[in-house]
């Protein structure tokens, strides 16, 4: 799928263009995307972070409780990835990286006043390469922003299926917090994703 074709699709399904929060993106502070050699599929993730103006860094594995290669926005301590990230992923990104960014929508949901107090909202959401995971990474970068105690781990799910030869959830995009888990299902909103990640996190 092209860019601009993917971008429009997005669009359609976030109500914002990809394009123009990379446009935005360039008029804040710049960052660096850390990558973890081994990831694979990074050439459209390396043409989002070039066009943004940030850099792109490639370091050695260190150790991850998944043992897969992991990909990062450096000094932002609320989004961590493991595996492969692929095209339409990598249009997620501008999102996740506004929010690094200091970036905080205009309107946040009102149900994630509920994790006030909650020193950390660690949920896990398993992924593959398309659309529905890519509507709930850019969707989850707003809730991020509105909420920081909200830490999402993106593991791509065919990465993890070779790693330990089985899948760890029936449907994606999924997320998991403890022994809770709920599938996200299109379409996505803030407020309908803020209200199943409450739900998961405090149970």
């Amino acid at each position: 799928m092209s860019v601009a074709v993917a971008s429009k699709l997005l669009s359609a399904l976030v109500g914002e263009d990809p394009m123009k929060v990379l446009a935005q993106l360039k008029s804040m502070r710049p960052g660096v995307v850390v990558v973890e050699e081994g990831v694979g599929d990074t050439k459209e993730l390396e043409w989002v972070v070039k066009t943004s103006g940030w850099e792109l860094r490639r370091v050695k594995p260190g150790p991850s409780e998944l043992g897969l290669p992991r990909l990062w926005i450096e000094g932002f301590r609320n989004f961590i990835h493991y595996g492969s990230f692929g095209d339409m992923l990598a249009l997620a990104m501008p999102f996740m990286m506004r929010a690094a960014s200091g970036w905080r929508p205009p309107k946040c949901p009102r149900k994630l006043r509920e994790l006030r107090g909650v020193s950390e909202a660690r949920v896990r959401m398993y992924v593959v390469n398309g659309v529905p995971c890519t509507v709930a990474l850019a969707v989850f970068a707003t809730l991020i922003a509105c909420e920081p105690a909200i830490v999402l781990e993106s593991v791509n799910v065919q990465d993890y299926a070779k790693k330990s030869g089985s899948y760890p959830v029936s449907s994606v995009p999924t997320i998991v917090s403890g022994d809770r888990r709920a599938a996200l299902n299109l379409p996505m909103t803030p407020d309908s994703v803020a209200k199943v990640v409450v739900e998961v996190v405090l149970g």
